[in-house]
């Protein structure tokens, strides 16, 4: 069975806070019915032990590219229930109509996504794949209960899910993402900390993993976390961070890896 990334479950777990979805209604990993037909919510150990991994007479489309031929059996899919407690069902739709402008418009602000099932109106089955053009195409998931995001295996722990979260909040509250306050900009990508399922986290946390080899020796928290700041400034896939807010990434980050790092010591 395929095991949920590190990312991705942060990023599930922002998911169900603006939306206030359950943990049944956004999922990762494939279950046992959904095993057999492959695809994204299956890792490429699965897809090998279901006969669909090269040279197969039939190659699962989800590691025909050889990008996708790695991660061992991590998956690299996530499906967002239709019924949002915050919002409804129309701020559903409304969210789906604006990923796929994003991905016609933007596609490199959602670095790592390939695709995505989705409906645009509540009845009709599309699905936006990146992987041959901006272009929509009929889908035969079941989207009018979900829609289906999916991202290159090869960009896990890389790919960026800010703007996705910020045009859930923008299809909930009607608030265009481009008239974000800073703060709101914060909440979203940088004052995570204190929100374990913030976008930054986990970065933060695919980081730390890298970081407990350090563990033998003096690990100096501060040039840790002033490193981090200093490459979060340099992003420009990221919004522009002040002084202040790099500062604070700066310390909160050497507190983070300070506390996580003893503690497992």
């Amino acid at each position: 069975m395929a095991i949920a990334p590190t990312d991705l479950k942060a990023f599930r777990a922002s998911v169900m806070t603006i939306t206030g979805l359950s943990g049944d209604s956004v999922g990762i990993i494939a279950n046992e019915a959904h095993l057999a037909n492959g695809g994204y919510h299956c890792g490429v150990q699965d897809i090998k032990d279901i006969g669909k991994y090269p040279p197969a007479a039939k190659v699962d489309y989800s590691v025909s590219n050889t990008r996708d031929r790695i991660g061992g059996n991590d998956a690299s899919a996530c499906d967002i229930g239709d019924d949002w407690p915050i919002g409804g069902r129309d701020a559903w739709i409304r969210w789906n109509n604006l990923m796929v402008r994003q991905m016609q418009t933007f596609p490199d602000s959602m670095f790592g996504l390939r695709g995505m099932n989705f409906t645009p109106n509540g009845t009709a089955k599309q699905r936006i794949d990146l992987a041959h053009g901006p272009v929509i195409i009929p889908s035969t998931d079941t989207v009018t209960i979900h829609t289906h995001l999916e991202w290159w295996r090869n960009t896990s722990g890389t790919r960026t899910f800010g703007t996705i979260l910020a045009l859930i909040q923008e299809a909930i509250t009607g608030v265009p993402m481009a008239e974000f306050t800073q703060p709101q900009i914060n909440d979203l990508m940088y004052t995570t900390v204190t929100n374990p399922g913030g976008a930054l986290h986990a970065r933060l946390t695919i980081m730390q993993q890298g970081i407990n080899t350090l563990l033998g020796g003096t690990v100096d928290y501060q040039a840790i976390g002033v490193a981090v700041a200093d490459a979060l400034v340099a992003d420009e896939t990221l919004p522009h961070i002040t002084d202040a807010d790099r500062q604070s990434i700066a310390e909160r980050t050497a507190a983070l890896f300070g506390d996580r790092l003893n503690s497992e010591a």
